[in-house]
């Protein structure tokens, strides 16, 4: 056997173990960044004030929506969606937008720029939620909220007017965006004949 042969051998023996030691490498590494993702994503903490006026932990346990969730969740919604003044309000839905799906956000921009003139020349909205019920208690949500709409208007005229209001909301994946898992597909004004 010739020098030449046997080289071209011994290159092709050592070729075929660092192939495979290449593809262990590879496994390992794939292996070790399943790991790594899985064990390292922290959890998150949600903290709510109880009645009592006490800061604690909110119940998440494996993401469930419990009705305390959606009950605040809603309430903060409503707050900040349904409440507002002349210059308030574009910056109040950029501070929500990650709960809004693209329906509620068009739909109050949309109502913002019809009523701009009104708006803007010093008319103040108030909504003061009384009541809130889930009435479907499945993803989608449907939360029933009533309350009373406070309206001042810069001549300092006040008035108040009873509202019920439906909100949709939607179980998605928890992101760090959007930490409590929950959407807003939709918010429909009731009518009175609704309600009967």
């Amino acid at each position: 056997m010739s020098e030449l042969v046997f080289n071209r051998i011994i290159l092709e023996k050592a070729v075929r173990i660092l192939s495979r030691v290449v593809a262990c490498l590879l496994i390992i590494n794939v292996l070790q960044v399943v790991v790594l993702i899985k064990f390292t994503r922290k959890p998150v903490i949600l903290l709510g004030e109880n009645s009592t006026g006490r800061i604690e932990m909110l119940d998440f346990s494996n993401y469930e929506v419990t009705e305390t969730v959606l009950n605040n969740f809603v309430r903060w919604i409503s707050s900040e969606y349904l409440s507002f003044g002349p210059d308030s309000l574009p910056n109040q839905i950029e501070g929500i937008k990650h709960y809004l799906n693209a329906e509620p956000k068009k739909a109050i921009l949309k109502s913002y720029e019809k009523n701009k003139a009104a708006i803007t020349s010093g008319v103040f909205f108030q909504f003061n939620l009384q009541d809130i019920k889930i009435s479907k208690r499945s993803n989608p949500y449907t939360i029933d909220v009533s309350g009373v709409m406070s309206i001042i208007d810069k001549k300092g005229r006040y008035k108040t007017e009873d509202r019920a209001y439906i909100f949709e909301v939607l179980r998605v994946k928890p992101s760090s965006d959007n930490p409590y898992g929950l959407k807003v597909i939709s918010i429909t004004e009731r009518q009175k004949e609704d309600e009967l």
